[in-house]
């Protein structure tokens, strides 16, 4: 019998500090380069630049803010939808689930959300991880440790 699927929603926090924090810096820029470019060209350059990367900057707020992304939990799979799109990243359920964490640039961790017995995986960023675990639980889902690669398989 399949179960309901609970929908997980990212985190509203870390997706509007990116991008508010990217479009402040672009409008001190912005302020700063108009006032302290010394020709007119230079001001039309800065005002052009600075004011094309706000724009892109303020337009991905509200674009990522009106189409946010969930994760689908149900007894069969976990579902990723990316923004906009109609598919996205499943796992199945193959077995139980876990975090992978890998360093980028050597100092920086990445959380992966993985399943044994699958090679797909879904970015945690601007997920909760606590609202993960209580979701598939619900599902009945089950949590492990990372399998070890010498364990075969």
């Amino acid at each position: 019998m399949e179960g309901t699927t609970q929908i997980v929603h990212e985190r509203a926090g870390s997706r509007n500090f990116l991008w508010g924090f990217l479009s402040v810096v672009c409008a001190v820029v912005l302020v700063r380069g108009h006032l302290g470019a010394q020709t007119s060209a230079g001001r039309i350059t800065v005002d052009l630049i600075a004011g094309i990367l706000l724009g892109l900057c303020v337009f991905a707020w509200v674009w990522f803010n009106r189409h946010p992304a969930s994760l689908a939990i149900s007894s069969d799979a976990i579902v990723h939808h990316h923004r906009g799109q109609s598919q996205g990243t499943r796992l199945p359920h193959t077995g139980h689930l876990f975090v992978s964490r890998t360093m980028v640039s050597g100092k920086h961790p990445v959380a992966f959300l993985k399943v044994v017995g699958s090679q797909e995986a879904i970015s945690l960023g601007n997920f909760n991880l606590a609202e993960i675990q209580q979701a598939s639980l619900a599902a009945g889902w089950q949590w492990g440790e990372r399998p070890h690669p010498a364990a075969g398989g």
